[in-house]
């Protein structure tokens, strides 16, 4: 038996982008298409911070969780 009780079990990390962020999207490709060479270098570097940000961001929150779930385990009041 595997340790995958359910078998959607990641399930709610899939993104299903609307269509508003579909249409986004490509308006957004578009516009880096028909731009100059300087606006896209620009578009890379906000992306690329914006990336580094986010990470942190995650980092620290499953950081954090995990702190959260070993101060339950060690009170008795987490998952077993």
């Amino acid at each position: 038996m595997s340790a995958d009780t359910s078998p959607h079990w990641g399930s709610w990390m899939v993104v299903q982008p609307s269509l508003e962020a579909e249409l986004e999207l490509e308006r957004g490709k578009r516009a880096l298409q028909a731009g100059s060479a300087a606006d896209v270098l620009t578009m890379a570097m906000k992306l690329w911070r914006l990336t580094i940000h986010q990470d942190a961001i995650i980092r620290g929150a499953v950081r954090r969780i995990a702190e959260l779930e070993a101060q339950a385990a060690l009170s008795g009041s987490g998952p077993l």
